[in-house]
């Protein structure tokens, strides 16, 4: 998300560009969408 990818899209990024296995477990699923949630000035 800080490349300026929405957050429903930053882990298949992410797993495409910089680690295939990146974002394996559900708190970490949970920590991307509160990440953008809680991101000041977000559209």
């Amino acid at each position: 998300m800080l490349d300026g990818v929405p957050s429903d899209q930053a882990v298949a990024y992410v797993r495409e560009h910089y680690a295939r296995h990146a974002v394996e477990t559900p708190w970490q699923r949970r920590f991307v969408a509160r990440f953008d949630a809680d991101r000041p000035g977000r559209p």
